[in-house]
């Protein structure tokens, strides 16, 4: 998550401080088409250094885990998240300094509000619906459903179709307010 929203929080942000973005923006090509392009390439270093993790847990350390594809998908599915995540702090954030400590701010954030590190009955009761808004809460539950029980897609397709949408409205979010910024 850490890796992949640093690196795409730093690709428009850094584009905006060496003028390319300016450049860029006079060619025909539109800001959607920027958007998608950073997406693309960062979800493709993202996925990568994602599978090279699984691969090196399970075929170096043996690590036990359930279906090896559905762990995979939901690898590329948080990849493709925390891209667009990173991808709307880049386009709302005026600096590659700032975009970097805003992404670490959120990185923690991510952590503590995601289950990775408390179990939901463990969270004060007050704030225990805050876990709902934070995608990451969804691909923990869903790696835990894969890894601890074997379940198979049909289980985790809620999870899967929440990041998916999450994936779609940071995307979009970024889209437009790159638009505002940019006039």
């Amino acid at each position: 998550v850490l890796i992949c929203m640093v690196k795409a929080a730093t690709s428009i942000s850094s584009d905006r401080e060496s003028g390319v973005l300016e450049r860029i923006f006079s060619t025909p090509y539109t800001k959607t088409q920027l958007i998608i392009s950073k997406l693309f390439s960062n979800i493709i270093v993202g996925f990568i250094t994602a599978s090279s993790v699984i691969l090196v847990l399970k075929f170096v350390y043996g690590n036990a885990m359930g279906n090896f594809l559905l762990v995979l998908l939901i690898s590329f599915l948080v990849a493709v998240v925390s891209v667009a995540l990173g991808t709307l702090i880049s386009a709302v954030t005026p600096d590659t300094a700032t975009s970097v400590q805003i992404s670490f701010e959120i990185f923690f954030l991510i952590i503590l509000t995601s289950e990775f590190l408390f179990s939901k009955e463990n969270i004060y009761p007050k704030i225990n619906n805050i876990i709902y808004l934070n995608p990451f809460t969804y691909s923990v539950t869903a790696m835990r459903k894969i890894n601890l029980f074997n379940w198979g897609f049909s289980e985790i397709r809620l999870e899967f179709f929440v990041l998916l949408c999450y994936a779609i409205f940071f995307t979009a979010l970024a889209i437009v307010l790159l638009r505002r910024q940019s006039k």
